[in-house]
């Protein structure tokens, strides 16, 4: 049996914030086992994409 079109399954996002700058790190979990890393400048509410990483963190 054959399944068409599945869901897709939602990317997962954690965040860890600095304590003492404005800044905060956002791992994008998905698809699958790859991890995106990117910096979050609070202050200024932007983005800087990072590495692409395939395996666990």
């Amino acid at each position: 049996m054959m399944v068409q079109n599945p869901e897709p399954v939602p990317c997962r996002l954690l965040f860890i914030l600095a304590r003492d700058a404005n800044k905060a790190v956002i791992f994008r979990r998905g698809p699958t086992k790859w991890v995106q890393i990117i910096l979050w400048d609070t202050a200024r509410d932007t983005f800087e994409q990072g590495q692409w990483f395939h395996g666990r963190i």
